[in-house]
C-alpha cells in the first residue's frame, strides 16, 4: 500500500518591511529620516512620544495653516490671490484634515502638494507685507510659523505616497459596501 506524505502547510510570510514600501516608491530611505535631529526617534513609540512631531512637524504645520485659513477671511483672500498669481485659473479651497477621518490626511497632503507654489507665494507675500509695514517681531503674523521647509515638503510628499493606497482601498471598500457586498 502506497503511503502519502502529508502536504506541508505554507508558512505565513511576514508583511513587507517599511524599507520595502519605500523601495517600491523609489524614495531613498535616508530621505525619510533627514528630520531626525529635530525630532529624534524615541526608543518606545507611543502616542505621547509622537505628539511633538504630529503637532510641530509637516502635518501639524499644514493642519495649523488650514485652521488659520478657515479663521481669517483676509488670509483666505491672500491664499486665493497667491493661487491666481501662480497660474491657477480658479482658486481651490483648502482641504482640512479631521482627526476622525483618517483619509483626510492624504487629501490635505495631496491638495497642499498641488498648491505648493501658491502656499509658498502666500508666505512670501505675507512676510514681504509684514517687513514693509514695520518688521516688528511682536507684530509678525503667527501664520508665518507654519511655513514648511523644503525638507518638510519632501516629507509631505513621501507621507502622501504612503497614504494614497489606503485611501484608494477605502474607496473600493465603501463602493462595495454601498452595492451590498459585505465582503
Amino acid at each position: 500500500m502506497a503511503t502519502t506524505t502529508p502536504t506541508r502547510r505554507k508558512e505565513r510570510q511576514p508583511p513587507p518591511s517599511p524599507s520595502w514600501i519605500v523601495d517600491r516608491m523609489h524614495v531613498p530611505l535616508d530621505s525619510l529620516t533627514a528630520h531626525v535631529p529635530i525630532f529624534p526617534i524615541p526608543d518606545n513609540i507611543t502616542a505621547e512620544s509622537l505628539d511633538p512631531y504630529r503637532k510641530e512637524g509637516p502635518g501639524g504645520k499644514l493642519h495649523n495653516l488650514g485652521v488659520y485659513l478657515n479663521r481669517s477671511s483676509q488670509l483666505k483672500m491672500a491664499f486665493e490671490k497667491a493661487q491666481l498669481a501662480t497660474g491657477r485659473k480658479e482658486p481651490l479651497a483648502w482641504l482640512q484634515n479631521v482627526a476622525t477621518r483618517w483619509e483626510s490626511d492624504e487629501a490635505m497632503f495631496s491638495r497642499a502638494l498641488l498648491l505648493q507654489d501658491a502656499i509658498k507665494q502666500m508666505f512670501h507675500d505675507l512676510e514681504g507685507t509684514w517687513e514693509q509695514s514695520c518688521g516688528n517681531v511682536a507684530d509678525r503674523p503667527p501664520v508665518l510659523n507654519e511655513r514648511l521647509t523644503s525638507q518638510e515638503w519632501k516629507v509631505v510628499g513621501i507621507i502622501q505616497k504612503i497614504l494614497q493606497p489606503t485611501t484608494h482601498l477605502a474607496c473600493i471598500v465603501s463602493v462595495g459596501h454601498l452595492r451590498g457586498n459585505s465582503r
